[in-house]
């Protein structure tokens, strides 16, 4: 999760089923080792009111595959996937960037650009549920706005 000085923000993707939800430090701490598990499912629920799954990084490549709502939630991983709806898929972003998945029909690139000069669509292609990043191009950042 960000941290800034300011409220949560939200930005819907292109697709109504997909929202993008930033916590700040005014939502307080999400670590998953720094709070005592009823607070952390409060600030959670506070922030998006549905079963949460959120892995404990690891600075890796473990992959979490979410079956259902919130399962998985705080097993060791450095990404969750899903197919589901009303799932919320969380990440702590402490010194790394977090990774967002498109649609395996590469649904929802369309809310990513390049960090390339000039900007410009994202330069990365759908394969197999993943992106698969062109050689040489760089890194690919939101459209979103958060205020």
């Amino acid at each position: 999760m960000t941290t800034t000085n300011s409220t949560s923000r939200r930005s819907s993707s292109s697709r109504r089923d997909v929202a993008i939800v930033c916590s700040t430090r005014r939502d307080g701490d999400f670590h998953l080792s720094r709070q005592p598990v009823d607070i952390l499912e409060r600030r959670r629920r506070a922030l998006v009111d549905l079963p949460w799954t959120m892995t404990d990084q690891r600075h890796g490549v473990e992959v979490v595959r979410v079956a259902a709502p919130g399962d998985g939630d705080r097993a060791p991983g450095d990404i969750a996937i899903t197919s589901l709806d009303d799932v919320v898929l969380g990440c702590w972003v402490g010194d790394c960037a977090p990774i967002v998945l498109i649609g395996a029909d590469g649904s929802g690139l369309e809310n990513w650009e390049t960090q390339a000069e000039g900007g410009g669509a994202a330069p990365w292609t759908p394969e197999g549920g993943a992106l698969v990043v062109a050689p040489g191009t760089g890194g690919i950042q939101t459209k979103a706005s958060f205020g």
